[in-house]
């Protein structure tokens, strides 16, 4: 019978194993934490792209809704701000955006913090304690490019670089806009033709036209009876002088009509009104139909009014910053009756004593078709952007009154 070998392992063999059995348990250890390391990272640049992505998007919300204007430094008296801008639109509102220092608690330590704030919204990361705002000179010095073919369009640059202590990438805001100065005041004529048949010559600021009850009158008229027709103006009234019937775009002298603040026995004070000589039924016997808006407008800032007739739809709408704000049915085979007067601006062509217009005009423009709510909407809610309404599927042929010859530049 065969003798059993009852030897047991060395002590050599036993180290060796003990140290094949931690090598194996370090590299599993160290490719786990390897892992959870990368996963962390992962996390940390989500994190970080999703806070760069919050403040991006509700900066380029205000821009592509609001049309920027300009932006520039925010002062305190007459010292610039350290790490703050102020963006201006052409709705009339302003934000500021600055990075700003706090103080957080963490583990019973007081740690300072930097922060975003963007028109009175704070922004701030869950790792505040570990992020780096290195925006005293970019943020600062924010780029304006050279002037562009237009006078009133210039490009800026917003940078903001963010760094987390963990992480060797830019995580920061970086925005580029165009910035289109709508109120903007050109070298260009009031009227196209040069001609100024106020009784006086207006007076002019960076907010566009003043008129002071004066009135400006194009070279364009209605030669035959409207069918369709939109009538758009950008006017801002003046405090002193409301409460009073003003016509500030038309020519509503022998037919036509136009845009007035509506404050009459019949129309309550300051709303805004789009009126016309109507004929039904093309017997050529006029009324003055109005529709006005459903609630007043307030001084001192500035309103998109548009007003539009549509013959086959048998409507009179009018619309304030791109929302409708009045409807009135017309009968069968309305028309606009024609006009031998111009368009004018500030006023009443044909009488110069009343219905003065007391505020300032920055743009008008007629179309002989009907915009749809939709155009109005997204072309004229904030300011008056032609090239939207070509785009939108207005051809620029139907321009009754081409925006240059009236007081515009864009």
């Amino acid at each position: 019978m065969k003798k059993l070998n009852n030897k047991g392992f060395t002590i050599v063999e036993l180290t060796l194993s003990f140290v094949f059995v931690f090598t194996l348990a370090f590299s599993m250890y160290q490719l786990l934490f390897n892992y959870r390391m990368k996963q962390n990272e992962e996390s940390i640049k989500s994190q970080m792209l999703d806070y760069k992505n919050q403040v991006t998007l509700a900066i380029q919300n205000d821009i592509n809704e609001k049309s920027l204007k300009k932006i520039d430094y925010c002062m305190n008296g007459s010292s610039v701000v350290n790490r703050c801008l102020v963006l201006y639109f052409n709705d009339g509102t302003s934000k500021q955006l600055a990075v700003e220092k706090g103080y957080t608690t963490y583990d019973g330590e007081e740690f300072e913090i930097n922060y975003i704030s963007y028109g009175g919204v704070i922004y701030q990361s869950s790792d505040a304690i570990l992020l780096e705002y290195r925006a005293n000179y970019m943020l600062y010095n924010t780029y304006e490019s050279n002037h562009l073919e237009n006078d009133n369009v210039k490009i800026y640059r917003i940078s903001i670089p963010i760094y987390h202590n963990d992480l060797s990438d830019n995580y920061g805001i970086e925005i580029v806009a165009t910035a289109f100065n709508y109120d903007y005041e050109g070298s260009r004529d009031v009227v196209g033709d040069g001609t100024i048949t106020s009784p006086d010559e207006n007076l002019k600021t960076a907010d566009g036209t003043i008129y002071n009850g004066y009135v400006t009158s194009t070279n364009r008229h209605i030669d035959s009876d409207v069918k369709n027709q939109t009538i758009i103006a950008r006017v801002k009234f003046d405090s002193a002088k409301t409460g009073t019937f003003q016509q500030y775009f038309g020519n509503w002298q022998f037919g036509g009509g136009g845009l007035s603040l509506g404050s009459r026995s019949d129309v309550a004070s300051n709303k805004a009104c789009f009126g016309a000589q109507v004929s039904n039924n093309k017997s050529y016997t006029s009324t003055y139909t109005e529709v006005c808006s459903s609630s007043a407008l307030s001084p001192n800032r500035f309103y998109i009014i548009a007003g539009t007739f549509d013959s086959s739809a048998k409507t009179m709408k009018i619309y304030v910053d791109g929302v409708e704000s009045g409807s009135l049915t017309l009968s069968a085979d309305s028309v606009i009756d024609k006009s031998s007067m111009s368009f004018g601006l500030g006023g009443n062509p044909g009488v110069n004593t009343s219905n003065l217009f007391y505020g300032t005009i920055s743009n008008a423009i007629v179309y002989n078709t009907t915009l749809n709510g939709t155009v109005i909407s997204n072309c004229f809610k904030t300011a008056i952007d032609t090239g939207c309404a070509t785009t939108n599927g207005i051809n620029a042929n139907a321009k009754i009154i081409d925006e240059s010859l009236i007081y515009i530049k864009k």
